[in-house]
């Protein structure tokens, strides 16, 4: 038996349509920012927001393709 590994992170069927270096727009609470997909996880994607500068963990359906 193996202790100490990681399993592989495989993006959901709604994280298929990203992947990283992509242009988004990020649309939560009525309000839209622009970001690039710095990483893609199970159920959300790291995103480098343009405006602020920052990563922000974002749910894939608050995600449109830009």
């Amino acid at each position: 038996m193996v202790f100490n590994t990681w399993k592989k992170v495989v993006p959901s069927e709604k994280g298929e349509a990203f992947h990283v270096g992509q242009k988004v727009s990020v649309v939560a609470n009525s309000q839209a920012a622009v970001g690039t997909i710095d990483a893609l996880l199970v159920n959300t994607a790291v995103v480098l927001m343009e405006a602020e500068q920052e990563k922000q963990v974002v749910k894939y359906e608050n995600l449109v393709i830009l």
